[in-house]
């Protein structure tokens, strides 16, 4: 499964997040345009916990060179779904 949470509206949509991803239980779940550490936050405390408890691995940004920014959070997160 995969989101683009560029222009997440904060609370909105909170609710059609956790239903879907309640109801789909993706194995992986790929964010796109996570622009900083409060959208990460943001998306996994208010949305993603609340719709199914799991073991979550964060993914390293990676850039159109090939570099990879390990400091940085970045566009790209996968979480690894344990149930």
């Amino acid at each position: 499964m995969t989101y683009n949470i560029l222009y997440d509206d904060g609370e909105e949509r909170e609710s059609y997040y956790q239903t879907i991803i309640y109801e789909i239980k993706p194995d992986i779940l790929v964010c796109q345009e996570v622009m900083n550490t409060t959208g990460y936050n943001h998306f996994l405390d208010a949305i993603f916990n609340s719709a199914i408890p799991v073991n979550l691995l964060p993914v390293a940004d990676m850039n159109a060179d090939g570099s990879v920014n390990i400091d940085d959070i970045g566009p790209l997160i996968a979480l690894i779904m344990g149930y």
